[in-house]
Parts: C-alpha cells; structure tokens; sequence
C-alpha cells in the first residue's frame, strides 16, 4: 500500500511521512532479524572494535579508523549506553574532519544527532547548531554545509518549517556555487518537502520547476528520468492540494510518459495508482476502477508480487467505496495472499502491510454480515501487530533518531482502526462487555507502556503492558470511588480515506458510551450521530465532522487568552440569574449535552460531590465537560464532581503513583506544609516568528503575579517572579517539590504536540521554553501539578489521548494534573486558583476543591469561558 498517498489531513500526512521513514530505514537495520540476534551482534562488534582499531592505526588507514569507531559507537547507542557512544562518535568525527571525508561526516554527524536526541535534544538539534557556530567561526565551509543540512532535515522532523527552510535555502546557496547537480537535485527535494509540509504550495512548485531543470544536467539517463518521474509525481500532488484537479491529473500522465521511458513497470504501477485517484476524487468512479485494473494487468505482466499486491489492494478499495463489497472481498484476499508469500521469501514474520490488508478485508466482511470471518482476521491482525511491535520495533528503538515512546505512539496510531471494527462487530453480537476490553485495548497504549517504565510500577518489564480485564476495570471504579464513563467515536465505514469517489468521506455514526459505577455495575448506551452528520453534512475536507461541533461549541463561549483583560464588567451573577428563568443557555453547549450527558444522565451520580471521571476519545478531548448545559441551563459541574483521564489502565497507574508517593514521604494532610514550587509572570521569552521577521516578546501576565504571590502567602512558601523564574530554577526546584503551580504563558504544539512548552525567564544557557518532551525527562515527587497557563490540556489528539504537556507531567511522576482546554483569561483565572486552593485546605479532595473553584467564579463570572477551561487529570485525592 502506498502510504504516502495524497490529500491526507496534515496529522495524517506526518504519520505517513514518519512510517515512510521508518519502513526504510528499519529494512535496511532490522527486517527479518530477531533483537536478540541484533544484540549479540552489537556487542561482538563493541568487543572487537579495539583489536581492529589497532589493526587499523598500524595500517595508517585513517577512514577505516573512523568507520570502526562509527560502528562501535553504533553498538553502545543499540545498547542505551548513550555517553560511551557519544564519545566514540567524537573520536570519529575528529578523524572525519582531518581528512575532509564528506560522507563520513554526514554518517557521524547522523549517528550524534540521533544519540543526543535520546538524551533529549530533540533530533540533536543543539548539538547541530553548536557545530553550525563553530564552523562559521573558523570559516569551515564543508562543515557549515553538513550542519545546514542536519538542521534543516532535524527542523523539519520538529516540525519547525520556516527554519527548516531558511536553512535549507542557505545550505542550496553553497550547493550551487559548488556545481553539483546531484546533490543540489537533493537539497531541492529536501525544500520542496518543507515548503509542502508548511502549506506555502506555490513555492514548493517553483522549487520543483527548478528541480527538473537541474535533472537535465544529468548525465545519467536513468537517474534523469528516475528523478524527473519523481518531480512529476510531487507536482501533480501538489496541484490537487491547490484544488486544480485537472493539472494534477497532466502532470501525473506525464509522470507514467516518463515511467514508461526508464523502464521500471513498477513505478509505472505507482503512477498508474496516483492517477486513477485523482480521478475518483472527480467523481469518476469507472476511471478509477478502470485504471486501476490496468494497474493490476501490467503488475501480473511484470510478475512482480509486490507491485500487484498494492495494485489489488487499491483496486479493493476503489469497489469497496463503490459499494460492490463481494468483489472488493475477492480483490482484497489476493492482495492478501500475495503480501503473506512475500513475508515468506523475505522471511519476515508478519509486516505492516499484511495487518493493513487483513484489517481492510475484515472491515469489507463486516459490511455484508460475514462477522465471524470478519472478527478472526481482525485478532489476527491484532496478533500481528502485537508481534512485530513487541518483537521487531521496539527492542531495536536505539536505531532510530526518537525515542521508545515516540516511536511507540506512531506505530500504535496505524493500528487504531482495527480495534474500532472489532467493536462495532461484538457490540453487534451482543458482547458488549468484551467490546469494553476492547475499547480500551485500543487507547493510550503507549502512555501505559511509558507510565509502567517511567514510574517503575514493573521494573523489570521491557515489554509492552497487559490489557485490563473487565474485572480490574471494576476494581478500579471502586478504588477510585468513581463512576467511569468512557467514549468510543465509531465512523461510517473505516476504510482509509486515500480512495475517493467525490466528495464522499468517512463520518462519525455512533457514540459507544460505557459506564462503570463504583459497585461494579457495567452499563452501556449507543447514540446515534446522524442528527450532528445532519447539521454539517455540507463542510468538505478531511476534518472530522464531531471535531467541527465540539469547536463549534468551544466558540460559542468566545474563548479569549491569557494576559487579555476582561473588557467588560462582570455578567449579572449565577444566582440573580438563576431566580429566574434569565440564566443565559448556550444553544451548541446543550446539542453537545444531548449527545454525550443525556444518554447516560440516569447512570451518573445524584450526589453532586461524589465523583464521575470521563474517558473521552479524539475530539472528545477538548469538550469542556464542566460547562455542557442541560435543557434548564444547569451546567454539569453544578451536578457532578468531575475529573477526565486517558483510559482506564492510565488512571490505574496514577493510582498506584500516588500510593507510592505518599508512602515515601510520609503523607502530611496539611497541605501548607508541603514544599511547593509556584512561579508566575516569568520575564517572558521571545517567540520565534516566521521567514525574517523578527522574534516577539510574549506580553506579561501581571494577573499570574498576583495569583502566584497570594499562593506561595497561602502555602507559606517563596514563589519565583519575574527575573527570579528561570527555566533553570525551575528546573533545579521541580524534582523536589510536592505541589507545583506554573502561572504563566503555555503555548501549543497540536501537530506533534512534544512542542508544547511553558514559558520561563530565558538566560545564557536555556531559550526559556520548557517543552512537553523535556518535562517528560524529569522526575517528579509531585501530588500535584497546576498548569495555570493557556491550552496546557491541548496538543495533538492521537489514539493515545492528547500528546502535550499534561501528558508529559503524569508521565514524569505526577498523579494529578491540572490543566486548561483554552486560552485562559487572566483575572477569572488568578481568582479560580485562589479559591481552589482554599478550598484544598478544607479537604484533600483536588476534584471537589476544583469544582468549589468554578463555582465561586462563576458566582462573579457566569461566562463559561472565564471559569470552566480546567480540567483535573488523574486522582482525586
């Protein structure tokens, strides 16, 4: 299956871009190597690199020497001994720089990048820019280049685009003055992908007509054309991003002239593919299907397993978008077959591609009622991918420039459809217990797997994490004393989106809501979504239809930011407009009630201090729960005590967190009395703005000073303000502290979310930025985190829950975090945290003290938006 398939959404473009790399490079590492051979391979070759060093040093065969040391510092990189590794690649480098060896550079400076990023400089980007400033300073122009490259690829993987492409642009300026076709043909590739992926479309097409220029200077045929094929391909992409369907289509008939030119039938298959969907998107539905058979024909002409696997696969689901799922199931289990003999001849236990094509079939199967055979290729999948995670990518994460949880988290994110078709077919068969398993089988795997390892809950274990049971699911309801409710978004057909015919898309049509009470009681209730499909069937693109209602819902409270004054006075208050019937209603607070609240209202509590924990699920993530207004305008924070989690497995391990921390320090119930780190109103960092303009200073939050100075008076402790609140200070007092509360700006990554960051005084050593990657870094003694400061609940909604900096905070030993779903105004904010506070001196319960908090605020401040952002993740207690 070509997963770089066009007209993805930007997060699904990534994924595709980040499983494109991994398949490379993981082929050329790993395939078909079991960790343990890898293993005892790497250590005979740290075990005999000082016996051929020498051999080497004797022969005075400098390059030879480098590559030993390149080689062993592989080894102890495979290993995690990262510092032993980082000095051999210096030795190495040293040696690669005395001799002028170009390539060698490149290999050590890709080998330190990737060290270093495991240690947390994400993709080694400090250490490029370190070697960038020393080599503008001795004027060494070959490594000015190599580092410029580093930086513009590490960039791009940030994603941080604009400097991906200032340096790139640079780096293309020295190529050209060098005269090297090749290489300027590469570094043009490289930019027109970072213009692509920053949306600036046209000039990723100028750069690509000058890249075909420049492959007419080739003297290599079949180079020139293999290249010219390629830019051909990306133009036709990126004119269909651009809407002018009909040039996409010219430039990619043009790509398959030029196929047919060099030879390569198989790329000629690709073209034939990329071709026949750009006429599905028209609407063309017998083109479509009609080249796409050609497709198939020249692939069994060519006998070329592969290339017709792909083929049928596609094929497959041009007639499953069609309607015609009996011949759809035909195509799909040849493809099918063809990708299992594959596995067999390269000797590779099982591959992505085969999980792919068993998860199609069995999603084809479920449309015309063949559930058994449907729901036995669906576990077979789930095997697979069980298999190849736990056995292939995962021992051997060392290899790749990411860490384990990254690279988990990405692999786990392909896989997210499979166990959604496995639930709709046992909540068809009326397993809807077993349909719960799996429901939460599916979710936040990854953050299980990093808590488990990060919190030490099994040391021992590398592997990843056992599912819940339904049995310890109820266990936990009870220990948690709260009524678990957890959502599951099902679509319209889960086939992927890269097969077209118009503008059909795939749609949510049923909410799955399961309620577990703490007596142990399981309760389920399916909602119909057509009448929300209904309302906004007419938007096109590839944004989810319940993502476009809960952002509905977010703006019709007119969210504002942080450091932005109230500029009105206070609404009439809660309870003048409760006496009568003047309350104000927020009509799409009430449709998203109707949905996610009214179903189950009968299950949740009536005592409105005891505790409901919501589960949400992709855009559910950003649903401000506290706010959804019943029928009478009554909020639901004014009903339940309420907190959200992850999944359930998550809130099982902040569980076991707390208990583990309270046993080591000796629980105080006085909170005033425990050390605490509050910082507010940081002298505030300046943020990098795109092309040449300059950086902006964040503005002040005088709000958050006053908010942290009347904590730190409240909790008897000296808060950092100002000059005082250095990413470095905070650094140095937040491993110790039992109680964390950060006043100050957050800003928000939602593409990969790492980038999150909350905003410090910068110094000489630290830019000021403390980002979602490095706090997963840390270790925490915390009970509790408040991040007081704008979208520090948001980041990228993945399968894994929100990928940002509460995540990062529970996954560096903090059982309870709170955090904000917007942009949070400054005074309504400062006195919520007051009150909270106050609150939690009366009881050590962070839930209800959260909930006393907006109730108090809401008192002077009844619009939603200044007092129910805040959401407490984890426990309670």
């Amino acid at each position: 299956m070509n997963i770089l398939a066009l007209n993805l959404s930007k997060s699904k473009q990534l994924l595709s871009i980040f499983l494109g790399i991994l398949a490379a490079g993981f082929s050329l590492n790993v395939q078909a190597q079991e960790s343990d051979i890898l293993r005892r391979t790497y250590q005979q070759v740290i075990e005999s690199y000082p016996r051929n060093l020498e051999d080497a040093r004797r022969q005075g065969n400098r390059a030879n020497e480098a590559q030993i040391l390149v080689g062993a510092a592989l080894g102890y990189q495979y290993l995690g001994e990262y510092q032993q590794a980082l000095q051999l690649f210096r030795d190495a480098l040293a040696i690669a720089k005395s001799i002028g060896d170009k390539g060698l550079i490149s290999q050590v400076f890709s080998g330190m990048g990737s060290t270093y990023s495991k240690l947390g400089d994400y993709q080694g980007i400090n250490f490029f820019e370190e070697q960038l400033k020393q080599a503008r300073s001795g004027g060494d122009r070959l490594i000015i280049g190599i580092a410029l490259k580093s930086l513009g690829l590490a960039y791009l993987s940030l994603p941080n685009y604009q400097k991906s492409i200032n340096y790139y642009e640079e780096y293309l300026l020295m190529v050209r003055e060098s005269k090297d076709p090749m290489e300027e043909i590469q570094i043009l590739g490289l930019l027109s992908s970072a213009y692509g992926a920053a949306g600036q479309t046209q000039k990723q097409i100028a750069i690509l007509e000058q890249y075909l220029v420049v492959c007419k200077q080739l003297d290599n045929i079949a180079l020139r054309v293999s290249f010219q094929t390629y830019a051909l391909f990306s133009l036709s992409a990126a004119y269909e991003l651009l809407g002018d369907t009909t040039k996409a289509i010219a430039y990619q008939e043009e790509a398959i002239q030029f196929s047919q030119k060099s030879q390569d039938s198989s790329q000629i298959v690709l073209a034939m593919q990329q071709l026949a969907l750009l006429y599905g998107r028209l609407g063309n539905s017998e083109k479509l299907i009609s080249i796409l058979e050609q497709a198939v024909a020249l692939a069994q002409k060519i006998n070329n397993e592969f290339s017709l696997a792909t083929a049928l696969d596609y094929l497959s689901h041009a007639y499953a978008v069609a309607g015609n799922y009996t011949k759809s199931i035909d195509l799909q289990k040849q493809s099918l077959s063809l990708y299992q003999a594959f596995n067999q001849k390269t000797k590779t236990d099982g591959s992505i591609s085969e999980i792919w094509g068993l998860a199609n079939l069995a999603r084809q199967q479920l449309k015309i009622g063949q559930l058994v055979e449907a729901e036995n290729n669906l576990k077979t999948a789930i095997r697979l991918s069980k298999k190849i995670l736990d056995e292939q990518i995962l021992p051997n994460s060392n290899l790749f420039a990411m860490t384990r949880d990254e690279l988990n988290l990405n692999i786990r994110e392909v896989t997210l459809d499979i166990y959604r078709t496995l639930q709709q077919i046992l909540v068809a068969t009326n397993r809807i217990n077993e349909a719960l398993e799996v429901a939460e089988i599916g979710r936040a795997r990854a953050f299980v797997d990093l808590l488990r390892t990060n919190l030490s809950v099994d040391p021992k274990s590398q592997q990843t994490s056992p599912p819940l049971t339904l049995e310890q699911m109820r266990q936990i309801a009870k220990e948690q004393n709260s009524t678990l409710v957890q959502y599951s978004v099902i679509y319209n057909d889960n086939v992927s989106t890269w097969v077209k015919i118009g503008k059909k898309r795939s749609y949510e049509t049923t909410l799955y809501i399961w309620v577990i009470q703490p007596t142990g009681t399981v309760t389920f209730r399916s909602v119909n979504l057509q009448p929300l499909w209904q309302q906004i069937r007419d938007v096109e693109g590839s944004t989810s239809l319940l993502s476009l209602f809960v952002l509905n819902a977010r703006s019709s409270i007119f969210i504002r930011g942080r450091g932005v004054p109230t500029q009105d006075k206070p609404e009439k208050s809660s309870t003048e407009e409760s006496s009568g019937n003047t309350r104000r209603k927020y009509e799409k607070l009430q449709e998203l009630y109707k949905f996610l609240i009214q179903p189950i209202a009968d299950l949740l509590p009536t005592d409105p201090k005891q505790r409901v924990t919501f589960i949400p699920q992709e855009s559910l993530f950003l649903v401000p729960f506290a706010a959804l207004q019943d029928s009478n305008g009554k909020y639901l924070i004014e009903k339940h005590t309420i907190l959200t989690a992850p999944s359930i497995q998550v809130l099982d391990l902040t569980h076991k967190q707390r208990q583990k921390l309270r046993l080591a320090t000796a629980e105080n119930r006085q909170i005033q009395n425990k050390n605490s780190l509050i910082v507010g109103n940081p002298i505030m960092p300046f943020l990098p703005q795109k092309g040449d303009l300059a950086p902006v200073q964040l503005s002040s939050l005088p709000g958050s000073e006053q908010e942290a100075k009347a904590i730190a008076s409240l909790l008897k402790a000296q808060p950092l303000i100002g000059a005082q609140a250095t990413e470095n200070a905070v650094r140095q007092q937040i491993g110790n502290a039992q109680i964390i509360h950060l006043a100050t700006h957050g800003l928000l990554d939602n593409l990969m979310g790492f980038q999150s960051s909350l905003a410090f005084t910068p110094d000489r050593k630290d830019d000021g930025f403390l980002t979602a990657r490095e706090i997963l870094n840390l270790k925490l003694k915390a009970e509790l985190v408040v991040l007081s400061a704008c979208d520090t609940g948001r980041g990228r909604i993945s399968g894994d829950g929100v990928i940002g900096l509460s995540r990062s905070f529970v996954a560096a030993g903090a059982p309870s975090v709170i955090v904000s779903l917007w942009k949070v105004p400054d005074e309504p904010t400062a006195e919520l945290m007051l009150s909270f506070y106050q609150n939690l001196q009366q009881t050590n319960d962070k839930a209800q003290a959260l909930r006393q908090a907006m109730l108090a605020t809401m008192a002077k401040y009844p619009t939603p938006r200044d007092w129910a952002a805040f959401t407490l993740i984890g426990e309670a207690e």
